[in-house]
């Protein structure tokens, strides 16, 4: 028999009020899905001890009830299924409260809200819910049921994507692709059943090979010589950007949220930000002269502080997950404004901290000719974004890898 467990609890996120979701965490065989109850509380609501809202919420009697309620609808389903000997996860579970909620309406927006809220990475919350916004503001204020959704409006909706707002091919491809994954998510839970074939079969959508801005070595060796004011704004968002570029493609919100802990003697130890694997990865002498400078000239220099000084006197405990992407995203902002000024004064085109990452990637690619230890190097979560197979290079090989490219003689 398959343990199971249905505890309530409150989301990790914030929405714009300050106030916290309540769900039900499934727990089958180690595996966790969780339940949205469609009510969010101010945490200090929330009596974290016995799983309940306290007495000091106006509403904490219904509020209570409708976790009980739900808590009690989930352990039916779970000893039914295991009475008629069927499959039963928390994946199975999930799927089936949620669609006894949702069909009744049989709301495309409803499934696909509740989709987002289930979702474990802000980021990805972010983006999912920009494409539903888009194309709620196409509906404009009307609901769209499973029902509405048919070839004919989705061509429909493509042609307002292209025409109305201007979006490029591969945008047009993205949106729709992220409205089809959630449709047939809600197809395959039996929420709802198309005729014959899905209405998406028919569509025809384009993409296009996207120009990726990146410098060769000319023009990085530019972007070093330029002369910038020690301490402004321009001279910081050049230093991040060659710091990341040095460092191997890394991802600006995991150079934002370096700190002096994760160097030690000549390596970087970070977690990834986005697929969250371990790197390990040799600080070569480029990029030690400029944690050198910070290291010498700021006094943000213990163990938890940054390394650079944008989100410094920020404490990560003080946001919710939400609240620091849109710090992160914020800090993004300002260095891409200061690197299209950087880039001026050096006679480059506009660039971005992005176009770090693609200019390590084509440099190493020419100079190393190994696929397998670019996108090692790169931390490309899906492997199919630069090669058709994928392991984990160890730390000699990126060593030696990071020789050819760079070609800097030291001691490891």
């Amino acid at each position: 028999m398959a343990a199971a467990s249905f505890i309530p609890e409150l989301a990790s996120w914030k929405n714009s009020e300050g106030e916290q979701q309540i769900r039900i965490r499934i727990t089958i065989d180690r595996k966790l899905k969780r339940v949205p109850l469609g009510i969010s509380i101010d945490p200090k609501h929330w009596n974290a001890d016995k799983k309940e809202v306290r007495r000091s919420h106006m509403q904490h009697i219904q509020y209570n009830a409708i976790i009980q309620d739900k808590i009690g609808e989930l352990q039916q389903i779970y000893l039914k299924d295991l009475a008629l000997q069927r499959p039963v996860s928390s994946a199975s579970l999930q799927t089936k409260v949620t669609g006894n909620s949702i069909a009744g309406t049989n709301s495309f927006f409803d499934y696909y809200e509740s989709k987002i809220a289930l979702l474990p990475s802000p980021a990805t919350r972010k983006n999912q819910t920009s494409v539903l916004k888009k194309l709620k503001d196409y509906r404009r204020g009307k609901d769209l049921l499973f029902s509405e959704i048919t070839t004919e409006f989705l061509n429909k909706y493509r042609n307002y994507l292209t025409k109305n707002l201007g979006n490029a091919s591969n945008t047009v491809h993205l949106n729709i692709v992220k409205i089809k994954t959630a449709y047939e998510e809600a197809v395959d839970a039996g929420l709802f059943e198309y005729e014959r074939v899905s209405p998406f079969r028919r569509v025809k959508l384009q993409t296009t090979k996207s120009k990726r801005t990146k410098l060769n070595e000319a023009q990085i060796k530019d972007l070093e010589d330029v002369v910038l004011t020690t301490g402004t704004q321009e001279f910081h968002a050049k230093n991040i950007f060659l710091f990341a570029f040095y460092m191997q493609g890394m991802r600006v919100a995991d150079v934002l949220q370096l700190t002096w802990s994760q160097t030690k003697e000549n390596r970087l130890h970070y977690s990834a930000n986005k697929t969250k694997k371990g790197r390990s990865r040799i600080i070569i002498p480029k990029a030690e002269a400029i944690l050198d400078h910070y290291r010498q000239s700021s006094l943000f220099n213990k163990p938890k502080d940054y390394v650079f000084p944008y989100l410094r006197k920020l404490n990560r405990k003080d946001f919710s997950e939400e609240e620091w992407l849109k710090r992160i995203d914020s800090r993004n902002s300002q260095i891409r404004t200061n690197l299209k000024r950087v880039a001026i004064k050096a006679g480059l085109p506009p660039i971005s901290m992005h176009v770090a990452r693609h200019s390590f990637a084509d440099i190493a690619k020419k100079k190393s000719g190994n696929i397998y230890l670019v996108s090692d190097a790169l931390d490309h979560g899906d492997i199919q974004t630069t090669t058709n197979y994928y392991n984990a290079a160890e730390p000699e090989e990126n060593d030696a890898f990071i020789r050819i490219v760079f070609g800097e003689d030291y001691n490891i």
